[in-house]
């Protein structure tokens, strides 16, 4: 493989991932910025901003992409809430018992509704 080809993917992958797309629903990622405020207060309470700084992070990602929609900012902000849904839905056949159902609900809804509302605001190519 030559560098001319390579240097043509990255460059390639870079335009893939910092292009401007377009997101018809982009403004739908307030509701996951929303949700980061929450869980990143509830981190600042409970250990301080070190352990607020995840949440902060996706507060940023969902603000940015609202303003530049790309798949560089959608990406890492889809991944984390549906990693997180993964989590908490998981989390009872890991550790019965682990807190009350209600919790479990509305965390749950918090994580699959901020992953739902990402996949619909998801960035398509500019035509």
């Amino acid at each position: 493989m030559d560098s001319q080809s390579s240097s043509a993917h990255v460059a390639d992958l870079i335009k893939a991932l910092f292009a401007r797309r377009r997101a018809r629903w982009r403004w739908v990622a307030l509701v996951p910025a929303a949700v980061g405020l929450v869980f990143s207060g509830m981190a600042l309470d409970d250990a301080g901003l070190v352990s607020a700084l995840p949440y902060i992070a996706v507060i940023l990602l969902s603000l940015l992409y609202i303003v530049r929609p790309m798949f560089a900012l959608w990406a890492p902000a889809f991944a984390a809430f549906l990693v997180y849904s993964v989590i908490v839905l998981v989390a009872p056949l890991v550790a019965p018992g682990n807190g009350p159902l209600s919790d479990w609900i509305i965390f749950s809804c918090l994580g699959i509704v901020s992953a739902g509302l990402l996949w619909l605001a998801r960035p398509k190519l500019e035509a």
